[in-house]
């Protein structure tokens, strides 16, 4: 659990996040699946980093549109930061163009149209986003890329990870000279490390459809880092046609102008690519609809239940293989020695598998899927001789604070204390029992008691004082003292009251 979120199954691990499939539940039955994006540990300890994962977060709240992932809650349970995402099932284009490629033909016209019109409208939304009193946020998303576009089996196109978006007007700045976003998918501006706005996705947004209509990569990773930036600042895109002959003649010039180096020669905005692409649908009657887009994407990736799918959730990165079942043990026949005990939970936990394609910023259609099985074995515990010494000492300063306790007098034995010393002091004499009978005043003076005929004579002596005996050269022996004395007031009580 993460706070109400229970985490059903580790989708991906990111170079800043760990994304989880997860489900939260409410009254009545209600359940829904979501995607948890939650930092990692090791970052939350940096002040840098926790401030651009909660603006990621900030500004995923803020966009509200239909082809832009939405960000549904925000939390922070002992120091891990996450929020909640919607859960898009489907692939991203980088796993759909895999699968086209392994066809042997690019992907059909009216789908490429389809998606880029989602990207156009999604990220149109973005670049006019404002605050709550108007002012333009001047948002640029910076990592537009095959691998941050979603595409539904309902055929829905949706932008996500605005990680390293830009905000104008934010306080935090990205540094001068400093590069983010995939280099395969930067504007010449964006190689140059210069000031950006709108007109940067727009360029992403044209290498995309290039590769979506064509079926291979514009800037191939292979050459290097430095020379695909050099490519991208210095030479003009060739036109698609030359590779291609039959390569749709409406469609060439509208990749051609959003992938101008100037970016004054650009589509000035997303808005204006969009209505390009939308004249191109209605010319050439394509059938760029969702319905036709879904049905395409369903033939090429399969789907699969949401719980263990293995199709792209909203984050941008691949779904791992779900965590293996626990294997049942062995039976081990007798006299054999005893079987080794069967592997704790926390082992199958720890045990997954790991697609390194997932981490590359991009596809490759003749990169070789590397899976990597890391089996974390279980974890005894083991007592070091510091932890026994500080365990035996503590057991030994508990038992004398309870001994010294215990031989304390008790508040019983104070009470009384008084009482009992009293009792071991020897009697003046002994003193004779004295009965007294229930119709007895206990008020009547002592001098009436001698002469009053009605009362015993044992009572009567016992309430006249005695002469001192004379003194004699034995001690008389002293009365033996009782276990307990009564109380000074029963003693009032219960003997007469003497005249002084």
């Amino acid at each position: 659990m993460l706070g109400r979120f229970e985490l059903l199954s580790l989708l991906s691990v990111g170079g800043m996040a760990e994304i989880y499939l997860a489900r939260t539940a409410g009254i009545a039955g209600f359940e829904k699946l979501v995607v948890i994006k939650r930092m990692l540990p090791h970052l939350a300890l940096q002040a840098d980093f926790v401030d651009m994962f909660l603006a990621e977060a900030r500004l995923g709240a803020m966009l509200d549109h239909p082809n832009v992932v939405a960000v549904h809650d925000i939390g922070e349970e002992t120091g891990n930061y996450y929020y909640a995402m919607e859960y898009v099932r489907g692939p991203d284009l980088r796993k759909l163009m895999a699968a086209q490629m392994a066809t042997g033909s690019p992907l059909p016209l009216h789908c490429a149209v389809a998606i880029g019109l989602g990207m156009c409208a999604g990220l149109d939304h973005a670049h006019g986003l404002t605050d709550h009193d108007g002012r333009p946020l001047g948002v640029v998303h910076r990592d537009v890329s095959l691998s941050n576009v979603l595409v539904s089996y309902d055929g829905t196109v949706k932008v996500t990870d605005f990680g390293v978006a830009k905000v104008t007007a934010s306080d935090a700045r990205t540094r001068t000279g400093s590069l983010k976003g995939k280099i395969g998918y930067m504007s010449p501006e964006q190689c140059r490390g210069e000031t950006l706005d709108r007109r940067s996705d727009v360029f992403a947004i044209g290498i995309i459809l290039y590769e979506l209509t064509t079926g291979r990569r514009l800037f191939r990773p292979d050459q290097g880092d430095f020379a695909v930036l050099q490519r991208i600042v210095k030479e003009d895109v060739e036109p698609p046609s030359r590779r291609d002959p039959g390569y749709p003649a409406g469609m060439e010039p509208i990749v051609l102008r959003a992938l101008q180096r100037d970016r004054d020669k650009r589509y000035q905005s997303a808005r204006e690519l969009q209505r390009d692409l939308e004249a191109l649908a209605r010319g050439a009657r394509l059938a760029a609809s969702p319905r036709e887009l879904g049905e395409h994407v369903t033939e090429l990736v399969p789907p699969a239940p949401p719980v263990v799918e293995r199709s792209r959730a909203s984050t941008g990165m691949s779904v791992v293989a779900p965590l293996p079942a626990k294997p049942a043990p062995a039976p081990v026949a007798s006299p054999a020695p005893a079987p080794a005990p069967a592997a704790s939970p926390a082992a199958f936990a720890s045990t997954i598998t790991l697609d390194t394609r997932a981490l590359q910023p991009d596809w490759a259609a003749d990169a070789p899927s590397i899976r990597i099985a890391t089996a974390v074995p279980p974890l005894r515990r083991r007592v070091s001789p510091r932890r026994a010494v500080l365990v035996v000492l503590g057991a030994a300063i508990a038992g004398a604070v309870l001994g010294a306790y215990a031989m304390t007098p008790g508040e019983d034995a104070q009470a009384h204390a008084p009482t009992a010393a009293r009792a071991a002091r020897p009697a003046a004499r002994p003193r004779a029992a004295v009965e007294r009978p229930a119709h007895a005043p206990s008020d009547r003076p002592v001098e009436h008691l001698a002469g009053d005929p009605t009362l015993p004579g044992a009572l009567v002596d016992a309430a006249v004082p005695e002469a001192p005996a004379p003194r004699t050269g034995t001690a008389p022996e002293p009365a033996r003292p009782s276990p307990r004395e009564p109380s000074r007031s029963r003693r009032d009580r219960d003997e007469p009251r003497r005249r002084p």
